[in-house]
């Protein structure tokens, strides 16, 4: 693809991964993509500032992480730290195992829309790779909050996988 105005090549993929349901998926899809197109891909997972993920039970299950040992139940930094290297570091290993030339993992805090927006300007994203729907208060009504938002206000293409 050219680099034409309003278009960005797909040169560079951020997926963003939250432990849902569509975290395979989603990962899979990327790391294809990737492969396919020759891309970088940067990998990302935002925690809201001072909260725990809602859907605590299939968070813990998508990060291999249960049952959490009792101390670790109330420190969101070092729960934050492990559900990052375990889920989303298997997708980053992954997308190295199937080829991928660059693979960055992005571990922040903050609200999780203005966050993957952010990183897709800072690394001048071609392709944004999002679930349906994440782990939010109104993952069963619709479309989630944070993928229409991501949707609406990205500089670039994005992709969502149900």
């Amino acid at each position: 693809m050219s680099e034409k105005k309003g278009n960005k090549s797909i040169n560079k993929i951020l997926v963003a991964l939250d432990g849902s349901k569509y975290t395979d998926k989603t990962a899979e899809m990327s790391i294809t993509l990737s492969k396919d197109l020759d891309s970088e891909l940067y990998i990302i997972h935002v925690m809201e500032e001072n909260k725990l993920p809602l859907g605590l039970e299939e968070f813990n299950r998508a990060a291999g992480m249960l049952p959490i040992p009792t101390h670790e139940r109330l420190e969101p930094e070092s729960y934050f730290e492990r559900v990052c290297s375990t889920f989303v570091g298997k997708a980053q290993n992954q997308a190295k195992e199937s080829g991928v030339k660059k693979v960055e993992l992005l571990c922040v805090t903050g609200n999780t829309a203005d966050e993957i927006l952010k990183a897709a300007e800072l690394y001048d994203i071609g392709l944004i790779v999002i679930g349906n729907r994440g782990l939010g208060t109104f993952s069963k009504t619709g479309m989630g909050s944070v993928t229409t938002k991501v949707a609406n206000h990205a500089n670039c293409t994005v992709m969502i996988v149900k």
